[in-house]
């Protein structure tokens, strides 16, 4: 009876001295505060797991839909570790004679401002006679639900099949004269493109040559004008143009007898390079283009939804919630994604990608990006994440190394706040600071 007595005893001792916990206290306190009026104003998600114990510290509103913003690239950097080699695919090609015919793969690198990318012209130089064969994106230039607002913004850049120059035409002020890349573009122009592919030295902002700025415009991915982009990078590095034939509505080429179960691969740039760059800036064409050349894997035809559907059926069965994910980049306010599933998608990654690895893509305090000179401590960064931003949305997954040594894998959503969205990052990461300091 004692004994039994004594046990009992024990077992409520030991309850209420877990209760009483440091972590236990911290859970509380990290709760009270996403009650507080502050956070009534928007609709907020958040899910804590300890990448080691497996324990779920904090879980609010965290199977609920948010709109994800960028934090779409999450899945789009999974799908691309997964479905593209250690070296993207430049492009398709088949050697016939001293024929060369190439079929694009959605490779971006191509003499991409920041990559200035030229694998495909030194090939291409290597060929008699090149044909690029087109018509093979399924999907559309544009997003469903992107932005009439962005359209002309450089952070909005039309999907293409063979990008070259990044899709957009860069201005800058060298040797006391505006250069123009590239500098032609046909002058006949639809009304999606007529202003942008009208820019010229002359209507330039005057405070370009005072501030030395550079400046993006997005460029059409239409036929005609892709094949003049082409044709003037050709007949500048090769000192010929290429020739383009177009896919009939059955998928063949015209002419015909291109063997295209016979395309070899050509090697690109390090996927790594691209997949960091894309991380760290949010830079949305790459997002879109690692989809398109994820989906070159499956078959000839690029298509963000064959991708999409490979990822989620194949990669991610057991993904909670299934989002609604409508692009690579997280443009587009129709993505839908839970904190669960977002956490779910990085413990995958913890658990199957090298630490370094991993962390050296994702933005941090340390590297110029999303995150540059935030949560650091003594200069350490101590959160490796993704942002995502849309007007009156901002959300932040990713890991936090706490000041104990742990990992924690987190996912904090923001969504329809009326305030600017600097105080939401402000109280956001006050409240992941005090994870850092407690836990």
């Amino acid at each position: 009876m004692r004994q039994g007595f004594a046990r009992l005893l024990f077992a409520a001792l030991g309850a209420i001295l877990l209760g009483c916990s440091p972590t236990k206290k911290l859970v509380r306190h990290l709760e009270g505060q996403l009650n507080a009026p502050a956070f009534e104003r928007q609709f907020t998600g958040v899910l804590l797991l300890d990448a080691e114990t497996r324990d779920t510290l904090v879980a609010y509103n965290a199977s609920k839909p948010f709109i994800p913003a960028s934090n779409v690239k999450l899945l789009t950097l999974y799908t691309g570790l997964n479905m593209l080699p250690d070296k993207l695919p430049a492009l398709k090609y088949h050697q016939a004679g001293d024929t060369l015919y190439i079929l694009g793969t959605g490779y971006p690198a191509t003499l991409e401002p920041f990559f200035k990318d030229s694998t495909v012209l030194k090939f291409l130089g290597t060929a008699k006679k090149v044909i690029i064969e087109n018509g093979n994106l399924e999907s559309a230039a544009y997003g469903p639900g992107w932005a009439w607002d962005d359209y002309r913004s450089a952070y909005m850049l039309q999907r293409s099949a063979m990008p070259i120059y990044g899709n957009v035409r860069t201005l800058f002020w060298e040797n006391n004269a505006v250069q123009v890349v590239p500098p032609e573009l046909p002058r006949k122009a639809g009304p999606a493109d007529y202003a942008i592919e009208q820019i010229t030295p002359a209507n330039l902002p005057r405070r370009i040559p005072e501030l030395g700025d550079t400046l993006y415009f997005p460029i059409s991915s239409r036929p005609e004008v892709e094949r003049t982009r082409w044709q003037y990078a050709t007949s500048k590095y090769l000192g010929r143009p290429v020739f383009w034939v177009s896919r009939d509505q059955d998928g063949e080429a015209d002419p015909g007898g291109l063997a295209t179960t016979a395309y070899s691969i050509l090697p690109g740039i390090t996927a790594d390079t691209l997949y960091g760059r894309m991380m760290q800036t949010s830079d949305n064409f790459l997002a879109e283009q690692i989809m398109l050349m994820a989906s070159s894997t499956l078959g000839d035809s690029l298509s963000f939804e064959k991708a999409k559907t490979y990822a989620l059926e194949q990669l991610l069965p057991g993904l909670p919630q299934e989002p609604r994910w409508v692009d690579g980049s997280g443009l587009s306010r129709y993505n839908l994604i839970s904190p669960a599933a977002l956490v779910y998608l990085l413990d995958r990654m913890y658990q199957e990608i090298p630490r370094e690895r991993l962390f050296g893509l994702l933005a941090s305090g340390k590297a110029q990006g999303t995150l540059d000179g935030m949560y650091l401590e003594d200069d350490a960064p101590f959160v490796y994440a993704k942002t995502g931003t849309l007007s009156n949305n901002h959300n932040l997954s990713g890991y936090l190394l706490t000041r104990s040594g742990k990992t924690v894998i987190f996912s904090f959503m923001n969504n329809h706040y009326q305030e600017p969205t600097s105080v939401v990052k402000a109280r956001m990461a006050g409240w992941l600071r005090e994870v850092y300091e407690r836990y």
